[in-house]
């Protein structure tokens, strides 16, 4: 799977960490929300139903939902991991302090 991590300052949680990324084997995306020093899980995608979407536009939501902002090009970049099916990348996203 594929693991993208920038910080943010989120509306609902205050300072966090997320992570998102796309996960192979299940051919779906993944949106995790952690406090800042990441000890607590504050939001994530398992408590779906539907945990592993195809489409981005779930977790796009959820994050405007969350007022946590997204780094430029993420999102492009997590299609097209999911349109070649790469996984096994990680990438920091240099976006806030």
């Amino acid at each position: 799977m594929s693991r993208h991590r920038f910080q943010a300052t989120s509306s609902e949680f205050g300072p966090v960490t997320v992570w998102m990324g796309y996960d192979r084997p299940l051919d779906g995306f993944f949106f995790t929300v952690f406090d800042r020093s990441e000890d607590k899980c504050l939001y994530d995608n398992l408590r779906y139903s539907e945990p592993h979407p195809k489409s981005l536009d779930k977790w796009i939501a959820k994050a405007k939902e969350f007022g946590i902002a997204l780094p430029a090009g993420l999102l492009e970049e997590l299609q097209s991991e999911r349109d070649n099916k790469i996984g096994n990348k990680v990438k920091t996203w240099d976006i806030e302090p």
